[in-house]
């Protein structure tokens, strides 16, 4: 069961990495443009 439980764990931290790393460089690309 530790690894069912690890998997949806591990697949979400890597979906708000992801959320995170986009929103991080299009707040790099808007203080580009000013």
């Amino acid at each position: 069961m530790q690894q069912d439980r690890e998997h949806p764990l591990y697949y979400l931290d890597a979906e708000t990495l992801l959320v995170a790393t986009y929103i991080w460089v299009d707040d790099e690309l808007k203080a580009l443009q000013v």
